[in-house]
């Protein structure tokens, strides 16, 4: 059985390689219009992503904080046509009118930040009525809960459909990458060790053989026993 992660990256990179089309295509024109919005939004739903906010221009950067993603604007507003009505506070208790700006403005005013993917759907995100742009967002990884989509199911497909040797060959690079694994002390602490066989480069584990088991088939006949290249037994003295 396999599997499909999603390693950990900006929201903005899987939302590229999700559609197959370029980043800088993404960055200059947004979603396509024949994009796979269903597949998408099943894709990120769910998924947990650090909101990473600049330092504003009058004091250091709030810390990271992971949100939910909860899809996207119903009416795929972006970070240009997006807005919101804004009420700055001055000091003394007082305050200007409040005015719509933008999300874009927002954050060119508030944190000098030009965003980049500005003609992305604007993300749910957070609190109920949250909106954050794609580009301030990076994915966690982990199992990925939606669909995966044609491409990337064919190359789940090419990673599960390994020969022997080619598996044998991939196992041992794994092994070899993570070898400070081996006789680690903080494993050892927790009562486990691992062996690596000197010869074959692979993990050795407690095993043992089990006897082939009889089987039964057909009209209740005698119990055949499988062989190397087949079936002994039965009712015949050829092989099934």
């Amino acid at each position: 059985a396999a599997c499909a992660y999603v390693r950990p990256q900006p929201l903005v990179s899987f939302i590229a390689d999700f559609l197959g089309i370029a980043d800088e295509e993404l960055r200059r024109y947004g979603l396509p219009r024949k994009a796979d919005l269903r597949g998408l939004l099943k894709a990120v739903k769910g998924m947990e992503a650090e909101y990473r906010l600049p330092p504003p221009r009058d004091g250091a950067a709030p810390p990271p904080r992971t949100w939910e993603i909860r899809g996207f604007d119903a009416d795929l507003r972006t970070s240009e046509t997006y807005t919101f009505s804004l009420k700055e506070r001055r000091g003394g208790g007082g305050g200007s009118p409040a005015r719509e700006v933008s999300i874009q403005d927002y954050f060119d005013e508030r944190y000098g930040l030009t965003l980049r993917y500005a003609r992305l759907p604007v993300i749910k995100a957070g609190g109920k009525h949250s909106f954050v742009p794609a580009e301030l967002l990076f994915l966690k990884g982990g199992f990925l809960k939606g669909k995966p989509n044609p491409e990337q199911t064919g190359k789940l497909m090419a990673a599960a459909a390994l020969k022997p040797q080619q598996r044998k060959e991939h196992i041992s690079e794994i092994v070899h990458k993570h070898s400070q694994l081996v006789g680690s002390d903080v494993l050892r602490s927790f009562g486990v060790e691992l062996e690596v066989d000197a010869r074959t480069g692979l993990m050795r584990v407690p095993a043992r053989v089990l006897p082939r088991p009889h089987i039964s088939a057909g009209g209740g006949g005698a119990p055949m026993l499988p062989q190397a290249d087949g079936f002994v037994g039965g009712d015949t003295d050829g092989r099934l």
